[in-house]
């Protein structure tokens, strides 16, 4: 078996981005402040809600950072960062535009470092 990763469709970083849109709507829709439905005065968000919402955002930008290099990438330097974009868009195997190569692209590469 190859030690390297066949091209990836192009597609990949499009539904990568997509789907890293998605989560940023729902993590903003984590607010830090809400309003007690019963006394109308505005209240913090627990921790963490505020935490969770952080971290989701902080997720989102490494995913478009790596989506970024392997953008601007070479070639020839390529293989790694088509591996951490597979790995990436995993999470996403149950959405209807998810391309099921991805998954054998990636259990290719794994199998392929195992030997």
């Amino acid at each position: 078996m190859s030690t390297t990763s066949p091209e990836p469709p192009d597609d990949l970083t499009v539904f990568l981005l997509a789907r890293m849109e998605e989560k940023e709507a729902a993590a903003e829709s984590l607010h830090p402040a809400y309003a007690n439905a019963t006394t109308g005065a505005v209240m913090a968000a627990p921790l963490n809600v505020v935490a969770r919402r952080d971290h989701v955002k902080a997720e989102v930008a490494a995913a478009r950072a790596v989506a970024a290099l392997y953008e601007t990438s070479e070639y020839c330097e390529r293989d790694g960062l088509v591996n951490a974009m597979l790995a990436l868009v995993g999470p996403y195997a149950d959405h209807p535009d998810y391309d099921p190569l991805w998954t054998r692209l990636l259990l290719d590469a794994v199998e392929a470092r195992d030997e």
